[in-house]
């Protein structure tokens, strides 16, 4: 048999990166669902919630917390047909765990109102990061599209 194979870098743009800075782990999740809606509508100000639903999640560190908060919103989107925003809450050290409780804004997805430019087909662990730097956090996420 003879042939061969490579590994094309930049080939594709399966991937959207995000940075967020903000005062506390609760603003990075409130800019973090932003900035999920902000890739997947055109009109994301078009966002119009008919109910709110509790969210808590438990991670290890402020990193996973993030990675499954916004997991939860790409589970929404795909299993519900529904939009999320963070409508506010807390995150607390329990332990060794992060524990974020709070209230997500759901609006449903009406392809008559929402138009999309690319569906977010997952959170990614490649380069994700979330630390506290200074008096504030600073966090990165990539979207695989």
């Amino acid at each position: 048999m003879t042939g061969s194979f490579e590994i094309v870098d930049d080939l594709t743009c399966a991937d959207v990166a995000i940075r967020i800075n903000a005062h506390a782990l609760e603003e990075i999740l409130v800019h973090a669902a932003r900035a999920l809606l902000s890739i997947l509508l055109e009109n994301p100000g078009d966002f119009s919630p008919k109910r709110w639903e509790p969210i808590t999640i438990t991670a290890e560190n402020e990193e996973m917390l993030l990675y499954h908060f916004l997991d939860e919103l790409v589970f929404l989107k795909d299993s519900k047909k529904a939009l999320a925003l963070f409508d506010g809450g807390s995150v607390e050290k329990r332990g060794d765990r992060m524990v974020l409780t709070g209230t997500i804004a759901i609006d449903e997805i009406d392809f008559q109102r929402h138009r999309f430019n690319v569906d977010v087909k997952a959170v990614t662990m490649h380069g994700l990061s979330c630390k506290k730097e200074g008096d504030g956090y600073i966090a990165q996420v990539v979207f695989d599209v």
